[in-house]
């Protein structure tokens, strides 16, 4: 979290088995989530990934069955990311609180 807000990253992967490892260790501590996209690597990529994800929650592994390109893999990692804040959102609003949130954003001034 970075100032009160949650964060995600998105790392789009082909045939990055030399650089994978250093590109998550240098992800900083603030970083709540990570959303490598494997673009159908040849190598070891998506296999050091999870190996990675295993010690490192943070980390989720999304492998694309054909090469789909740099940009395909980073919307990729964004829908993921749009996924959780959507279930987040709607686990907020079941709690109610966004009622209580509304009221104080335009009713009470």
């Amino acid at each position: 979290m970075y100032k009160g807000y949650k964060i995600g990253v998105a790392v789009p992967a082909y045939n990055e088995e030399k650089l994978i490892g250093e590109t998550l260790k240098g992800i900083p501590s603030f970083v709540d989530r990570i959303y490598v996209v494997d673009d159908c690597s040849e190598d070891r990529t998506a296999e050091i990934a999870e190996q990675f994800s295993k010690r490192d929650l943070r980390i989720s592994l999304i492998r694309h069955e054909k090469n789909m390109g740099k940009g395909a893999a980073t919307i990729s990692g964004w829908k993921a990311g749009i996924k959780v804040v959507w279930i987040y959102l709607l686990q907020w609003m079941q709690t109610g609180r966004w009622i209580q949130k509304i009221c104080q954003l335009y009713l009470i001034q």
